[in-house]
């Protein structure tokens, strides 16, 4: 499945920056602020109310950093991307 989710790196080249990620933030190695506070784009951040592996409070405080950047609690959803209903996303950034 990941081969065809990821052609274009290759899934291996995938699993590797997963894996030096997840390394990293075990670590503590946590991304710094001001790399967020350098942000100028708008953003639109959210998080599943059932993710289990990112907090809402964690995902508040990132957006807290950015400068016009907004939250959104995504409901009944999971942290995997591929899981996301994406007509809810969709519908919630049209309402922008």
């Amino acid at each position: 499945m990941l081969h065809e989710l990821h052609p274009a790196v290759g899934w291996k080249n995938v699993m590797n920056k997963t894996a030096e990620l997840m390394l990293r933030l075990g670590n503590s190695e946590a991304t710094p602020d001001q790399l967020y506070k350098n942000i100028k784009t708008p953003c639109l951040i959210g998080v599943g109310d059932s993710d289990q592996m990112v907090t809402q409070e964690e995902t508040k405080r990132i957006v807290s950093l950015i400068d016009h950047a907004e939250f959104y609690l995504l409901e009944n959803t999971v942290h995997p991307i591929d899981r996301i209903d994406l007509n809810k996303v969709v519908k919630w950034i049209l309402k922008i």
